[in-house]
């Protein structure tokens, strides 16, 4: 990234010797702005570089410039860092009384959950969850509701997104070979009562879909209980053909985006987006899981946007390369974990990603009751800001530095079904 563009400009590669492996020309053309201290911005072609490492980068000519030591490492090692930290991050996340305890050293938490009272539902602000009722009406007894996982840097229970996740962890670990034995089968009444408790409950709540289509969650479920059916010497023709036709449905509704929390689609087949990171993310497993060498490139350069080559040179999963997330807004990491990016940490945390600017008119919001005040200030990242997105790693920001069970799933997919084209990578701890 150059204050002004830049010719005659080469670039060398040297390793931990001093000795240069690699060498070449910065392109003559830029590849465009970022913002006006950065006007142009070229891309560096190190594709070259097969071996494992640490390396400088240093230009001449036109710019003169030193890169940081950086580690190269194989795309096994990267794959399977992401893999198990994801894993990590989801095991933090647990809540109740049978927490695990990790580095974090954590605590149980929310006990009193287990007498929450119920309550009718509440008058909403039509097209939001704004509840709009003084107070809440409770009726009959105490429910529990104890243990789940937290999500999100609220403290969420939600079967929604607990249940993507699920979706995400077992389809990873069918990805990567590890298939469980069939147990024994389900017995009816359950199964009826609990399709009849889904079906009573959307019947319900059919005013208050939380998502604007539903059909990719149809083809999801049809596609698995295909396969299910199969495992167990059962006929799937009509459950394959279901999704086929959940699918033909959704592909024309033409509104869909990539692999997330709210479309699940992909999974199923062979912008301006809010949650840029969980998104990038979804289009790497999507390029893995339906095509396995003519969309490669395309997911090499979104997982480098993810691993640090964004502006901002901040990777988007906590313990992830030299600069990630350390100011998360979430309990976990705020109470339990340090404030400067130095164990103890919430490993495999994955955050929102960078925004356009207009999520940030209110200004940053102010410090919660009990938060630990974190703000990576010393980073200087809004010098990087541009193309009306900003990145901020400070605690009281939600929009770029809140990590969800549902972001950091997709890094655990895609990170699978990439590993599953290479089966032979040797895995990094």
């Amino acid at each position: 990234m150059t204050a002004a563009p830049v010719h005659g400009t080469r670039f060398r590669v040297t390793d931990a010797s001093g000795d240069v492996v690699l060498g070449g020309r910065v392109p003559e053309r830029s590849t465009g702005s970022w913002d006006v201290r950065s006007p142009a911005v070229y891309r560096l072609d190190l594709s070259r570089l097969q071996t494992p490492g640490r390396y400088r980068i240093a230009t001449s000519g036109g710019v003169t410039a030193l890169s940081p030591c950086f580690r190269a490492r194989g795309a096994g090692y990267v794959r399977g860092r992401i893999l198990r930290a994801g894993v990590v991050f989801d095991r933090n996340q647990r809540d109740g009384a049978q927490v695990v305890a990790g580095r974090l050293h954590r605590r149980s938490s929310h006990l009193l959950d287990r007498r929450a009272l119920t309550c009718r539902w509440p008058r909403l602000q039509h097209g939001s969850d704004l509840i709009l009722d003084r107070r809440l009406h409770h009726f009959g007894g105490s429910v529990d509701f104890s243990d789940g996982w937290f999500d999100a840097g609220d403290h969420l229970k939600f079967t929604h997104a607990t249940a993507y996740n699920d979706v995400l962890l077992f389809t990873s670990a069918r990805l990567l070979g590890h298939r469980a034995a069939p147990g024994r089968r389900i017995i009816p009444n359950l199964v009826g009562r609990v399709s009849a408790a889904f079906a009573l409950a959307t019947q319900h709540d059919a005013d208050t879909c939380p998502e604007s289509t539903w059909r990719d969650d149809m083809q999801l479920g049809a596609a698995e209980i295909a396969l299910a059916s199969h495992r167990v010497g059962q006929p799937a023709v009509r459950y394959l053909r279901g999704s086929a036709c959940w699918a033909r449905g959704f592909i024309a509704e033409r509104g869909t985006v990539t692999l997330n929390l709210s479309d699940t689609g992909a999974l199923a087949e062979p912008v301006e987006v809010f949650d840029e990171n969980s998104h990038t993310f979804g289009l790497i497993a999507t390029v893995a899981l339906s095509d396995r060498l003519r969309f490669q490139g395309f997911a090499s350069l979104q997982r480098t946007w993810l691993l640090g080559g964004d502006p901002w040179g901040v990777t988007a999963m906590v313990g992830i390369g030299h600069r990630f997330p350390i100011c998360m807004q979430h309990q976990v990491a705020d109470l339990s974990g340090s404030l400067h990016g130095s164990p103890p940490i919430d490993v495999g945390a994955v955050v929102n990603g960078p925004k356009g600017k207009n999520n940030f008119e209110g200004g940053l919001g102010g410090f919660q009751s009990g938060m630990r005040h974190c703000a990576a200030a010393s980073r200087r990242l809004h010098c990087f800001h541009g193309h009306g997105s900003r990145y901020v790693d400070d605690v009281r920001v939600w929009q770029t530095g809140e990590p969800a069970l549902d972001m950091t799933g997709a890094a655990v997919i895609a990170a699978a079904a990439q590993l599953r084209l290479h089966p032979h990578a040797r895995l990094g701890r």
